[in-house]
């Protein structure tokens, strides 16, 4: 029988070694990149002819014909951006090199940790190619290369194929022009199950540690119009180690806008896969987004075989910056946020039990925020918020809430370990005492995680709109543990529930709210719309904050705008002030924006108005942020999907 330290002991070990491995492998691919150094040869591109010398294409040829570790390096006359339109498939990448389009003179790689700011000047348009043939395509003989700095869109297949050991794919924008900004002209495009950045193993000797994007922001990869955007798949031995970390999928460089994939990241066949760090949205109904890149896929896929898998601190369905709980993207238009299939998939761990900070924020999809399917064994959840959809995790396979049975004694996926059944929660000063009840697997130890929400759904089951902690029981020998522990102070008029997981790492659903009694209800305060659409040239719009579940004492909040592709100044006047409701006062308060007329033709733009810092005892709903988009009048008012 497995003990309570069993699961303290769990993820720990394992999330160390992983970090051990990565460190080990980063290390040896420093230590071989200086020793070549001194036989790299530089190819530089200066034209942006598709053939003969100095092309991109002979740049490619020359340094897979040169021996050793190679640079293909660009410098072309005049302003970019350069466009360097292809005429068929680029030759496959069959040595070691990097692919550099950060030597472009006038560019540079993003700074902003939370946005983009990177000049790339050198565009890859693919638009001649076929169906099946690559943008970019790293072969086994390539180990070790590395592409940053690159354009590359209107791929109707893989924009980037990278089956070659210890590759890397950072800073690029895939699917989309140089600004960041300006989508695949062919819109969205299908390729199976692959994605637009395609990490592939085909055999023993090929596909592991492959990394795209990176910890920098210099790594970050953007991309969009696409199927599917980032995979890690094998149809053969398990590709290994693939790290997919801190690139924006389906968000544009504004941080603003969306140019959706179908479906974010798909894992098939991987081995010891971390994710960590992405954004992956869509757009869904309401959007401004229309036609091809309307999304209605998955966040995540974890599919067919996929193993010891980490996925830490990744947002899906909410903006890249802030608490998380916010705007532009809602609705989020993935049918399921996250979705864990297959019975051969094993051992992922979803969050991190030894650091609160490395859960995931999965938000407003239209139907789930966690699909745990087919008999899949040991996904442990810990520390994420979920919220927003109709159900926050659904195990099968019940479709809704499964039921508790005595002794926890069925089976299936995730050992369909039982639900706490949370019976009280009182407020008094500084702390939340919750009381209540797991019955499970008797003699047998638990971590029971806690989590706070503006609502209770109809079916009574909670949602995890704020993590709060966790405590550790163990079951008697009828299979019982007493709940009772003191959380930190939440208002009255909110809701808690709780997960159990068991020493080998199986989550259970959200169990049943609990609402929170004692102390004043000073309510909650969110925006009345998440999203409001004004003219430049026509009457201003008023947006509408609203306090709502209580009005107990007086309360604050800060209200400041931010700027998304539109800009403080130049497009509309900045926002910065603080709103206040007095002890009984539950009113609506109106913020006027003022926007700024100029004369320019300009696409659809969009800033941020987010609220902070909540004084008095108050919370915040869901929608503690708004996107304000401005509609150029003339630009818009004949297109097919104009609207105000």
């Amino acid at each position: 029988m497995l003990g309570l330290n069993c699961l303290s002991d769990l993820w720990p070990s394992r999330r160390a070694a992983t970090t051990s491995t990565f460190r080990n492998a980063a290390s040896a691919m420093l230590a071989l990149l200086m020793s070549s150094s001194a036989l790299a040869a530089t190819f530089t591109v200066t034209g942006t002819d598709d053939l003969g010398p100095g092309s991109l294409r002979q740049a490619i040829l020359d340094a897979n014909a040169a021996a050793g570790s190679d640079v293909v390096a660009f410098a072309i006359p005049g302003d970019g951006p350069h466009r360097i339109a292809l005429a068929s498939a680029l030759p496959t990448v069959t040595d070691r090199v990097l692919i550099d389009g950060y030597s472009q003179p006038g560019t540079a790689p993003n700074t902003l940790p939370t946005g983009w700011n990177a000049l790339i000047a050198i565009e890859i348009d693919c638009i001649a190619l076929v169906a099946g043939e690559v943008g970019l395509y790293l072969a086994t003989g390539s180990a070790g290369s590395t592409v940053r700095g690159l354009s590359i869109y209107n791929v109707r297949y893989l924009s980037i194929r990278a089956e070659a050991d210890d590759t890397v794919i950072s800073g690029n924008v895939v699917g989309l022009k140089s600004d960041a900004r300006t989508a695949n002209s062919i819109g969205y495009f299908s390729m199976s199950n692959r994605g637009a950045i395609a990490a592939y193993r085909t055999g023993a000797g090929n596909g592991r540690r492959i990394r795209i994007g990176g910890p920098a922001p210099a790594d970050r990869n953007i991309v969009g119009g696409s199927s599917n955007g980032i995979s890690a798949t094998s149809e053969v031995a398990k590709i290994e180690d693939t790290v997919i970390e801190n690139n924006w999928v389906g968000l544009d460089g504004s941080g603003g806008g969306v140019v959706a994939n179908n479906s974010g990241i798909w894992l098939v066949n991987a081995l010891r896969a971390v994710v960590r760090g992405n954004v992956i949205v869509a757009p869904g109904s309401g959007s401004d987004q229309v036609g091809p890149f309307q999304s209605q896929g998955f966040g995540l896929i974890a599919d067919q075989g996929t193993l010891e898998t980490i996925l830490e601190g990744n947002r899906f369905g909410v903006d890249p910056s802030g608490d998380g709980i916010t705007i532009g993207f809602i609705p989020f238009g993935l049918q399921t946020g996250l979705d864990l299939r297959n019975s051969a998939s094993l051992d992922m761990r979803v969050g991190d039990p030894a650091d609160a900070g490395a859960g995931n924020i999965v938000g407003f999809t239209r139907g789930l925020n966690t699909s745990i399917l087919e008999g899949i064994q040991r996904v442990m959840l810990s520390g994420n918020r979920l919220f927003g959809a109709t159900m926050a995790i659904d195990v099968s396979p019940v479709s809704g809430p499964n039921i508790n049975d005595p002794l926890d004694a069925d089976s299936g996926t995730n050992g369909l370990q039982n639900h706490p059944e949370l019976a009280s929660a009182l407020t008094s000063g500084a702390t939340t005492l919750v009381q209540g009840n797991l019955s499970s697997m008797a003699n047998t130890g638990y971590r029971v995680e806690f989590f706070e929400a503006t609502f209770c759904p109809s079916d009574g089951r909670g949602h995890a709109q704020r993590y709060l902690g966790s405590i550790d029981v163990v079951t008697n020998g009828n299979g019982d543990a007493a709940i009772g522990t003191s959380l930190p102070a939440v208002s009255a008029g909110r809701f808690l529930a709780a997960t159990a997981t068991d020493p080998l790492g199986n989550t259970s659903e959200l169990g049943t709210c609990a609402e929170v009694d004692g102390g004043p209800r000073a309510g909650t305060i969110g925006f009345a719309a998440t999203r409001y659409r004004t003219r430049e040239n026509g009457a201003p719009v008023s947006l509408v904050v609203r306090r709502f579940g209580g009005s107990d004492g007086a309360v604050s909040v800060e209200v400041a705008s931010e700027d998304g592709n539109a800009s403080a100044g130049l497009d509309y006047q900045p926002i910065s002030t603080t709103l206040t409701w007095a002890d009984g006062d539950s009113s609506d308060r109106s913020i006027p924006t003022s926007i700024i007329y100029d004369l320019l033709t300009e696409p659809l733009e969009n800033f941020n108005v987010r609220l902070r810092n909540p004084a008095g005892g108050a919370g915040f709903d869901l929608v503690s942020g708004t996107v304000v988009t401005i509609v150029d009048l003339p630009d818009r008012m004949f297109s097919d999907d104009f609207e105000l």
